[in-house]
């Protein structure tokens, strides 16, 4: 594969972010960014090749979340819940 140079633009803190972040993971921001890349493009593809399943599809809409929490927030207070935390 032929690299292609490209010019990000970002914040003095991004910069250093990404290079700490690169050598920690023994690579480089390059290859960080690559992999970025890929791994949105395969989210994008896994959306919309995925088909629910029947019982997904009749499960769909029984409970309804209160307007003022959201996923994480559900599954943070459930799991208090549950281990009494």
């Amino acid at each position: 594969m032929i690299s292609t140079k490209i010019t990000l633009s970002t914040d003095d803190e991004t910069v250093i972010e990404a290079k700490r972040l690169a050598v920690r993971h023994r690579g480089s921001v390059s290859a960080m960014f690559t992999r970025f890349v890929h791994g949105l493009k395969s989210l994008e593809r896994e959306d919309t090749d995925i088909e629910i399943g029947s019982v997904t599809q009749r499960a769909s809409g029984m409970i309804k979340l209160p307007a003022n929490m959201d996923d994480n927030e559900l599954v943070a207070t459930a799991l208090g819940e549950k281990y009494r935390v």
